[in-house]
């Protein structure tokens, strides 16, 4: 993710980074659903209050996609539009032995 904001940021397109609390913690097992879509509502809207005037996507990669479009199922105030990097956007089936 750090190459891609390099090079977003390169054709001048800003970016907001963020990881959920069980990575910031180097947890192994992650948060609760609600903690992971309430991460990402709390990154929208710190993007908006740090660029104001700039239209807002909201995204990720893996899991992070996958709790955005699971948090934009009740629309992300001041949200144009969703970008996903990396699926599946469901979380692993069990393995089976």
């Amino acid at each position: 993710m750090e190459n891609l904001s390099d090079e977003l940021s390169a054709v001048a397109i800003a970016t907001l980074r963020y990881q959920f609390p069980y990575m910031e913690q180097r947890r192994h097992l992650p948060d609760t659903p609600a903690v992971l879509t309430a991460t990402v509502v709390a990154a929208v809207q710190a993007a908006k209050k740090a660029a104001p005037d700039l239209p807002i996507l909201a995204g990720g990669k893996s899991m992070g996609g996958r709790m955005t479009s699971q948090a934009a199922q009740h629309p992300l105030d001041g949200v144009q539009g969703l970008i996903f990097f990396g699926f599946p956007l469901h979380p692993p089936k069990p393995a089976r032995n």
